[in-house]
């Protein structure tokens, strides 16, 4: 997508079969959660401009609530994802583009988020799914990482249902064109998936899957996907089933101020796979809302409650 906003040199260096039509339809959250709501369940949602919010408004499209979720119609990782409540409200209003369209939810719980990758090509492969863990911070729900190992505990049936969700939507892309890898993203809530958003490009998580891939010697994602690009004749091979991983990113708003400590303690942990600091040391310049490293372990750091919640463990 940015090789076609970039264009130049940029686009000349890109391999893709991929028109730009499919990236801003699909990295549009509006239109995906319009197009696919006859088709999936989605979460109920409604589109305004910065003129139309207010609390009172926000009561007035989903009666019985007081908490909702304020987000832009593409972005990631959260930092245009908006908590907003009579409390908040004012905090966040000063944040908002006032020519940018919000889409405005209910804030749901008891729930947690899932994400699966779509790899699409002659035909349709899925990974493994994870748990998303997303905090808040500062009237944001913020993405802090992936949880492949409890995604294997939760109910059957929702795992089932998210599966057959993946599969109808990706035929549903495949025939506008689309081809390569992208994320589909669910909130779970009461044993029901809802959409939430498409993310057509490589995950964050698409590291771990390449971990796991690498334990059986098989083919990376990105190897797949300019298999896809540059071999019209290339079948997509069943992927793994096991993803024995789950990550947690650090960024500026959580334990910077405890760096050494915290890489320290992660260094000794039995239970850390790897650090990740992508050149990133305690004196790095960052941005306000960077990730700034992350680490991986070969153990769960979630727990999915029976009711819906999700509680991240207190040792990360």
């Amino acid at each position: 997508y940015y090789a076609f906003f970039l264009g130049g040199e940029n686009l000349k260096h890109t391999i893709t079969t991929n028109q730009i039509y499919p990236y801003n339809f699909l990295r549009d959250k509006m239109k995906t959660r319009l197009w696919l709501s006859k088709t999936i369940p989605v979460l109920e949602s409604t589109a305004l401009s910065v003129s139309q919010c207010s609390i009172q408004s926000f009561k007035n499209f989903f009666p019985g609530h007081d908490s909702f979720i304020l987000q832009g119609c593409t972005g990631a990782g959260g930092n245009d994802t908006y908590i907003v409540s009579e409390k908040s409200w004012n905090r966040v209003k000063e944040c908002l583009n006032p020519n940018e369209i919000f889409l405005l939810s209910p804030y749901i719980t008891p729930s947690y988020s899932v994400n699966i990758h779509i790899i699409i090509g002659n035909n349709i492969r899925t990974t493994p799914a994870s748990i998303q863990i997303v905090e808040k911070e500062k009237d944001r729900l913020i993405f802090h990482g992936n949880d492949f190992i409890e995604y294997c505990n939760i109910p059957e049936e929702v795992r089932a249902k998210i599966q057959l969700y993946a599969d109808q939507t990706a035929e549903l892309i495949k025939n506008i064109g689309y081809k390569g890898i992208l994320g589909m993203d669910f909130l779970v809530f009461n044993n029901e998936a809802y959409f939430l958003e498409i993310n057509p490009r490589f995950q964050s998580s698409t590291s771990l899957l390449n971990e796991a891939l690498s334990i059986e010697n098989r083919t990376t994602l990105q190897e797949i996907c300019l298999k896809i690009y540059t071999d019209s004749e290339y079948i997509i091979p069943q992927l793994q089933n096991d993803v024995p991983f789950s990550s947690y990113i650090i960024d500026a708003y959580s334990s910077y101020g405890y760096y050494s400590e915290y890489i320290k303690n992660a260094i000794e942990s039995k239970e850390v796979v790897a650090i990740l600091k992508d050149g990133f040391e305690k004196h790095t310049a960052y941005e306000e809302c960077a990730s700034i490293y992350s680490i991986v372990l070969k153990t769960n750091i979630t727990t999915v409650n029976p009711n819906g919640s999700l509680n991240i463990h207190e040792n990360i």
